[in-house]
């Protein structure tokens, strides 16, 4: 199958996750793909999706609704640091 085929497909179940599952689910489906995927910026995309729609003020952070943005955001760079450090990726 072809590569940008098979990312559209999983940026389209991302979409279908994101309205039909619990987020926690989506966000797992988003970070394994980003694993999978060289520079998959469809996480941030989706983690803002999941915001607008789940997203409930967090004391912590100004009582703004963006905490899985910002964990996607952090979880983007791990990957994209670690990515550039492994040999054989």
């Amino acid at each position: 199958m072809n590569r940008i085929l098979f990312r559209i497909i999983v940026d389209i179940l991302l979409i279908v996750l994101a309205v039909l599952a619990p987020w926690w689910i989506t966000f797992i489906a988003a970070i394994i793909a980003a694993l999978y995927f060289e520079l998959f910026i469809e996480l941030l995309l989706t983690a803002l999706f999941l915001d607008s729609l789940y997203g409930v003020e967090v004391p912590h952070f100004y009582n703004a609704p963006v905490f899985i943005s910002l964990a996607s955001c952090i979880i983007f760079e791990v990957v994209v640091y670690v990515r550039n450090k492994l040999l054989l990726y």
